[in-house]
């Protein structure tokens, strides 16, 4: 027992020998240098700790100078901008000296209107009384959801606003105006942009004959009612105007455009037809008239623009056309109203229309729903005569049309496939209609009936230069699948066809067992289902 336990404490002993010579002793010099080191790390950490909160403390947007802060305020509405006062001292004024002024109304049509009126005159009123008259107005919008009743608070802001150093003036107002005065906004020689927008309502404008205004690129006019005028005043006016949009609210005088520089010019009637329209310009690529309500289209119109890229004209065709210089680039659309009178009729049907197209170098041909309707009713009355008329439209590389094919629409859509033999692309929506048509119906089963040798064969249409269709809506119906496969028979160049179906009518079953069976047949033509 005692030889034991005088061996465990021998072994214990050796143990601790032994660790006592593993243990490295460091000495005391070294050990100071490395306290004093990791002292002055940590002091260096807590040093770096205090500088980065301190940064973080520091308004770097209020350290940048005023016209850096003016750019970033201009994007705000100017109710905000003046709400910046109340950041700092540093800010307190300079919402004051911002020269970009920015008024919008909000509509809240469960408040009382006139007390938001009042409200928001107060508003522009305090805004414009405070503001640092020594720094000129640079930009100037107003936006009125409601009419405002006292016109003299309206002017008085424009005065303020049309300084010597106006470059942009943008008013969207909501009322009508029996004559909108403007005192010397013709005159501004900085402007740059004008827009002028009478929504709900209109404006009497007199553009003086001595208007000028030289540095003029856009021009903006919408609900507008000009006073006589000189047909060339405002081309006279703006000697470097770039974009010209105007929108009328009743008839027009004849109406010249000669600006050197212009690029964009739309025009639109609401009402009644211009009288005339002449567009001469060098630099002019996109040219839009739209008379949608017009019973008739212009005297006369005259163009003349070498670099032409886009022409658009919405509405009865003009009863002069002369055009002297266009690319044969041009792509050139016709769209035909709603409202299209049903004397036209004759003329689309007999091929008068044809000789407007070629003068207007019509290419792209956009044919809405009611107008296939009025289309269809015209042919069905005349299906009966010895001789019908054979129009050419072979200028026509695209069309588009709206339809209802389970009904005598379909003879409007057979009409301008079959006189538009050089068509490219082809865009149809079908439409449904109210009930099913007996008299159609019986009418199809005696021209053929579906399929090959069927009702669509029977007009000897011929599409061999169709490479592109695009169809919208598909509802299932046999009558669209039929017509679906016969565009697929005599369209002999088609590559593509995209198909896109209307989430809520839509049939996808049927159609897509069309489209799977033409996929079979026709496999080169690529089929595509966003």
């Amino acid at each position: 027992m005692k030889e034991a336990l005088r061996r465990e404490q021998t072994i214990h002993r050796d143990k601790k020998k032994k660790n006592k010579r593993k243990k490295k002793i460091w000495p005391q010099c070294i050990i100071s240098a490395y306290h004093r080191a990791t002292g002055e790390a940590s002091k260096r950490k807590r040093r770096r700790r205090r500088k980065e909160a301190k940064e973080a403390k520091v308004d770097h947007i209020s350290l940048l100078p005023d016209h850096l802060l003016h750019e970033i305020l201009s994007l705000l509405p100017y109710k905000k901008v003046v709400a910046t006062a109340t950041l700092s001292r540093r800010w307190w004024r300079i919402w004051q000296t911002v020269p970009d002024v920015s008024f919008t109304q909000s509509y809240f049509p469960s408040r009382n209107l006139q007390v938001e009126d009042h409200a928001f005159v107060n508003l522009v009123d305090s805004a414009l009384r405070h503001r640092n008259p020594a720094v000129p107005v640079r930009s100037f919008s107003l936006r009125m959801e409601s009419e405002i009743h006292d016109k003299t608070k309206l002017y008085s802001w424009i005065r303020y606003a049309t300084n010597y150093d106006l470059q942009s003036l943008n008013l969207s107002l909501y009322g009508s105006f029996s004559f909108f005065e403007l005192p010397s906004v013709f005159h501004l020689p900085s402007l740059r942009v004008l827009c002028l927008q009478f929504r709900v309502g209109g404006a009497w404008i007199n553009w003086p004959a001595t208007a000028f205004l030289p540095s003029l690129e856009k021009l903006d006019l919408t609900g507008v009612v000009f006073a006589p005028v000189a047909k060339d005043a405002i081309s006279n006016s703006c000697p470097i105007l770039k974009d010209w949009r105007m929108i009328f609210n009743c008839a027009t005088p004849e109406l010249e455009v000669k600006s050197p520089l212009l690029e964009f010019l739309r025009l639109e009637n609401m009402s009644r037809s211009m009288s005339g329209l002449s567009i001469c310009g060098h630099s002019i690529k996109t040219v839009m008239v739209f008379q949608p309500n017009c019973s008739h289209g212009p005297t006369y119109f005259k163009l003349s623009a070498p670099v032409l890229q886009t022409l658009v004209w919405f509405g009865p065709p003009p009863h002069s056309t002369t055009i002297d210089s266009v690319p044969a680039s041009l792509v050139s659309t016709f769209l035909i109203p709603i409202n299209f009178r049903r004397s036209y009729m004759n003329l689309l049907y007999n091929g008068s229309l044809s000789t407007t197209f070629t003068k207007l170098h019509v290419n792209r041909l956009v044919v809405l729903y009611e107008f296939i309707k009025i289309l269809s009713e015209f042919i069905s009355d005349q299906r009966d005569q010895p001789n019908p008329p054979a129009p050419n439209y072979g200028n026509l590389e695209h069309l588009e049309i709206s339809a209802d094919l389970a009904g005598f629409d379909s003879l409007g859509v057979a009409f301008l496939l079959k006189h538009s033999c050089k068509l490219r692309t082809l865009v149809v929506a079908f439409t449904l209609g109210f009930e099913q048509n007996i008299d159609y119906a019986n009418y199809f089963k005696a021209k053929g009936g579906f399929g090959r040798g069927g009702y669509w064969d029977s007009h000897g249409i011929s599409l061999e230069q169709l490479v592109e269709i695009s169809i919208y809506r598909p509802l299932g119906q046999r009558y669209e699948n039929d017509f679906l496969e016969f565009l697929f028979r005599v369209a002999t160049s088609l590559t593509k066809m995209t198909v896109t179906f209307d989430s809520y009518k839509a049939n996808y079953g049927e159609t897509l067992k069309v489209i799977k069976q033409l996929r079979h047949t026709f496999p080169h033509v690529e089929i595509l289902v966003p």
